[in-house]
Parts: C-alpha cells; sequence; structure tokens
C-alpha cells in the first residue's frame, strides 16, 4: 500500500535471519519535513544492532537534516551516483569517499555517518573479470592524469603502484588545525591519501577553509579529482626524485621571508607542529637543503599535490 511504511530495525532483523555475505543498506531519508514530524526531533534516530556483513550509511549524521541540493537529487544522493560509477572502487571506498565529498561541499554542516560490521573487499559488478592491462611507467614519465610520476614501489597492490605529482604548486596555504589534534596521520609512503582525508575531515568539523589538505582534495586536472597533500616520505621521494634533479618545476631557490621553497607533507608531528621538507637547492650554500622539520601549522607553505593509480 502506498501509506504503509516499515520500520528500519525490521528489514535489518530480516537481512541477520537472511545471513547475506555483504547487506548496503543506505537510508537518505532525513530532510526536515516539520508537517509529517510529530516527535519534534529532526532528520533520523539511530539505530540499533547492525547484521553482520553489513555496511549501513546514513546521508547525514543522526537526528540531523540533509541538504536537497540543487538538482535532482539530494547532494548526498548526487555525490554517492558519482562515486557508484567511478571504475575500481571498493564498496567501503565508495561509501568513504561520498561522505568525505558531502562534508567537504557543506563545510562540515552535513556530516554523514558509516556504520560497518564487513570486514572484507568488495566490487559491484563481476568478480572474475580480469583487471584491464596496466601501463608501465618510469620516474619522470608523464602520469595519466597529466602529473610526473616520482615513485614506483615496483608491484600493483592496494589499488595503485605509482605515484604523481601535479605539474604545478598550488597556492601558498596555511595547513590548519593550530592547538588541535588530527588523530591517524601517519608518515610512510601510501599513507597520505588517508592523511588527507583526516585532516579534511577535521578542518571542515572546525569550520576552516582554504588549508593545503582542502586545495589538494579540490583539485582536479585532466578529469582526475583524486589528488592528495603527500605524507611525510612520500614528501622525500617527491624531492629525491623530481625537485632535486630540476624536475616539475618546484620552487628550490632559498626565500626566507616567503617560505616558498618549502612543502608541507600530511603528517602532523603534534597539535602545534606539522613535518615540513626544505626543496631547496644551494649547493651546500644551505644547511637545510632537502631536510625534513616540524614547522608551526599557521604558517603559509608551498602546497604540491599528489595522486597513487
Amino acid at each position: 500500500m502506498p501509506q504503509r511504511a516499515l520500520p528500519v530495525q525490521f528489514v535489518l532483523d530480516e537481512l541477520e535471519e537472511a545471513k547475506n555475505e555483504l547487506n548496503m543498506i543506505v537510508l537518505d531519508a532525513c530532510r526536515d519535513v516539520p508537517a509529517l514530524d510529530r516527535s519534534g526531533s529532526r532528520g533520523l534516530s539511530v539505530m540499533g544492532q547492525i547484521p553482520r556483513g553489513s555496511i549501513v550509511m546514513y546521508a547525514t549524521s543522526a537526528n540531523k537534516t540533509a541538504s536537497d541540493g540543487e538538482g535532482r537529487n539530494g547532494l548526498f544522493t548526487s555525490h554517492l551516483l558519482r562515486n557508484l560509477k567511478t571504475p575500481g572502487l571498493a564498496v567501503n571506498e565508495i561509501f568513504m569517499r561520498t561522505g568525505s565529498d558531502v562534508a567537504r561541499a557543506t563545510g562540515g554542516d552535513q556530516y554523514p555517518e558509516i556504520r560497518q560490521m564487513y570486514f572484507e573487499t568488495a566490487y559491484l559488478g563481476t568478480r572474475s573479470a580480469a583487471p584491464p592491462e596496466r601501463a608501465s611507467y618510469k620516474i619522470g614519465d608523464t602520469g595519466p592524469a597529466g602529473g610526473i610520476v616520482f615513485y614506483d614501489k615496483g608491484n600493483n597492490t592496494d589499488g595503485w603502484q605509482y605515484l604523481e605529482a601535479a605539474p604545478v604548486d598550488l597556492q601558498q596555504a596555511e595547513w590548519g588545525l593550530y592547538g588541535e589534534n588530527v588523530s591517524g596521520t601517519r608518515t610512510g609512503i601510501g599513507s597520505g591519501k588517508r592523511n588527507t582525508e583526516l585532516i579534511i575531515a577535521a578542518l571542515n568539523r572546525r569550520g576552516e577553509s582554504g588549508k593545503a589538505a582542502q586545495l589538494c582534495g579540490a583539485y582536479t586536472l585532466n578529469g582526475y579529482n583524486d589528488w592528495f597533500l603527500p605524507s611525510k616520505d612520500e614528501l622525500n621521494e617527491l624531492y629525491k626524485n623530481l625537485a632535486s634533479k630540476r624536475l616539475g618545476n618546484f620552487k628550490t631557490t632559498w626565500d626566507t621571508n616567503k617560505w616558498t621553497h618549502c612543502y608541507w607533507s600530511s603528517s602532523q608531528q603534534d597539535i602545534y607542529y606539522v613535518l615540513l621538507q626544505y626543496f631547496s637547492i644551494g649547493n651546500g650554500q644551505h644547511s637545510n637543503d632537502g631536510i625534513q622539520v616540524g614547522t608551526q601549522k599557521d604558517l603559509t607553505i608551498s602546497v604540491r599535490a599528489v595522486r597513487s593509480f
């Protein structure tokens, strides 16, 4: 019947009984409709136990309302549909990217939530299809997005083998979040993408904008929009394999006042400091050439976006 509705928990209980390998539940019924709301609350409330093997995504936080957006679909649905069409993404990553996109687009006003009891890797479509043959690249080559390849880990694991750098710097910017801890940032190669997601989420919650990680997350080149701020070790590979060889149009001239010769990493040191790297090359004239140090988050430093593929 058109007027009939079922409690979400009833559906979840049925899925629990079915013992499916994977259940995906997306709840976007959280817009503010006062005429239909007799409880005095706004948006969806938190559900109880979810089935094992399930991923449940809310369009926004519990008891909050979602943006209608400007097109046929709401803001959340628009971003979800776009990520569903992106080839090669695991279902977990589809939901993670959607949440990050919505939070960034609303400046943190709409903050999707994910509840998960599924810890495997699954893709939409057939599992038996062989992955497409990948081109081989070497350091200094032009990458798929039009950047410059600066790292090759030797094999394709976790969905990537190479790192490429954007061909130009983004505008200089502060790192942001001075005095606030960003829990979970790492220093190793392969951690920059996740670092950037954590930083952007924290910036959005705090209402800061125009910071280094956000510039990278918003960057688009030749249709590729998966750029991020490199981690400490990724930044060092960028310096070692490109900048020190005068490749990549990096600012390598020492400038004490403008900090143009220094580049941000996405690796936080503590609540006030972040690791950056001097890209200056002075033939031994400066003891800081190429070193990495901790620097205050509120300084304005050069930014170069990178991506993995």
